[in-house]
């Protein structure tokens, strides 16, 4: 039997009980209003009467007592008839129960079922891209005018700091350690592919250099949206600073990044970025040039980072080295 019909049995079922419970009520009312009669009948026998209004009297009170007989039966048939309906009751609710508890479980199991093949597909899909996009990434960066092999170059750029929250949690949970940084990575190389320049380390930590801040924000952007679709929606910090950058470049593409102070400036807001937010400094705001990205100054205060004026303080707690003072902007589509 199915639960579709367990269920309208034991609405049927529990209608008939209500139903004969009613009519239990009705037959109680009557055996009352006959024991009352019986008993003022009774009364009149000890009264002063002629023979023939006594036998009136005792055949009336035998009537009655049939009446009563009568009722008593009909209340015990209706008592069988609830104690069999609420037996009847209980099997179906017994039924429904088990296989409410029968189609959670399957549905459990079809859950677990979905997103087992949903992981292995998704791994395999990220294997897949992992190596595409290596190639992609491979040719993009031999393709770029960047000087040639064994050179020190110094250029104005855009640099974007960025590190995924809670990352030591991920990488205490077997399950989350290997998920998370090859999922980053390979997020990374699908939306990065364009920069000049992109490199994750430690699984979790990012940095991407590029000419064109309008072209990085989008880049961050979709960073973000695609973090936020993977398993517990990781969140990032990204910070972006502008300015000269010196880095070595061999074989048509930078081998290794020297020195420069966004890279340094970057690294040291990116602590205090709210998560899955992108700030800006005010080199970089001036640089913003048109596009669907524009940003707004930040004004709150912000949590263990000193603010004096309209310009916070971003130099290492504790440290010696000269107050580094800046404004923040936080950037932001165009509606």
């Amino acid at each position: 039997m199915t639960l579709e019909n367990d269920r309208s049995n034991i609405v049927r079922i529990q209608k008939d009980i209500a139903n004969l419970k009613s009519d239990l009520g009705k037959e109680v009312e009557k055996i009352s209003r006959i024991t009352k009669s019986i008993a003022d009948l009774n009364a009149k026998l000890n009264r002063k009467q002629t023979q023939s209004s006594l036998n009136s009297v005792l055949n009336e009170i035998s009537r009655k007592q049939k009446d009563e007989a009568s009722h008593l039966n009909k209340i015990s048939q209706i008592e069988k008839r609830i104690s069999d309906k609420s037996k009847e009751l209980d099997r179906h609710l017994a039924s429904a129960t088990r296989e409410e508890e029968r189609r959670l479980k399957k549905q459990i199991d079809e859950t677990k079922k979905i997103t087992e093949i949903q992981r292995r597909n998704d791994s395999e899909r990220l294997t897949n891209l992992r190596k595409i996009n290596y190639e992609i990434q491979k040719k993009s960066i031999l393709e770029k005018k960047i000087g040639g092999t064994g050179y020190k170059i110094e250029s104005e750029l855009f640099v974007l700091k960025a590190d995924i929250k809670g990352f030591s949690q991920y990488m205490a949970d077997p399950e989350m350690r290997e998920y998370i940084p090859e999922n980053f990575e390979n997020i990374v190389k699908i939306n990065a592919v364009n920069s000049l320049y992109y490199n994750v380390s430690r699984g979790d930590s990012l940095v991407i250099l590029d000419t064109n801040l309008q072209r990085l924000a989008k880049t961050a952007f979709r960073i973000i949206e695609d973090l936020s679709d993977l398993k517990t929606s990781p969140k990032i910090r990204i910070a972006i600073d502008f300015g000269l950058v010196i880095y070595l470049a061999e074989e048509n593409h930078i081998r290794k990044l020297k020195t420069g102070e966004p890279l340094r400036l970057s690294a040291r807001l990116e602590p205090f970025v709210t998560p899955n937010e992108i700030w800006l400094t005010e080199r970089a705001f001036e640089k913003i040039g048109e596009g669907n990205y524009s940003a707004e100054m930040i004004t709150d205060q912000i949590q263990n980072l000193p603010k004096i004026g309209e310009q916070y303080n971003i130099k290492k707690i504790d440290s010696p080295e000269a107050d580094i003072l800046v404004k923040l902007y936080k950037l932001t589509k165009k509606p």
